[in-house]
């Protein structure tokens, strides 16, 4: 388990207006919902999120 490159790409062009309580609850958001084999995209992260970051609209990045 680990970060998508584009949720990498998010999480560095997000404003994080909630500050590190946003991050650790985005955090474990994305492992509880993740497959422990796959890594954490951003879809599992902002899904239900009520401010849509810009940061989405980056284009998709292999993953590693």
């Amino acid at each position: 388990m680990g970060l998508s490159d584009r949720t990498i790409e998010v999480y560095l062009h997000y404003d994080w207006p909630g500050n590190i309580r946003e991050l650790e609850n985005l955090m474990e958001r994305g492992v509880i919902i993740t497959d422990g084999d796959q890594s954490i995209d951003v879809d599992a992260l902002f899904r239900i999120h009520h401010k849509w970051p810009k940061a989405l609209t980056l284009p998709a990045t292999k993953e590693l």
